[in-house]
């Protein structure tokens, strides 16, 4: 007798759902919201070229 392929289809979908799921499950939840990193990074590299720039004058 023949699997049907429906059947194999249906089981890996289940499976694919499954992990997904799971994935879903462990995602972690930032301590910042996220345009606070991009504030804190713009702000770090201004300062690391101001501080260039200003040890720079010869």
């Amino acid at each position: 007798m023949k699997p049907r392929l429906s059947n194999y289809l249906m089981g890996r979908h289940s499976k694919i759902l499954t992990m997904i799921n799971l994935a879903a499950e462990a995602a972690r939840k930032l301590p910042m919201p996220p345009y606070a990193y991009g504030v804190i990074g713009f702000s770090v590299l201004a300062l690391f070229l101001y501080l260039a720039l200003r040890l720079d004058r010869d």
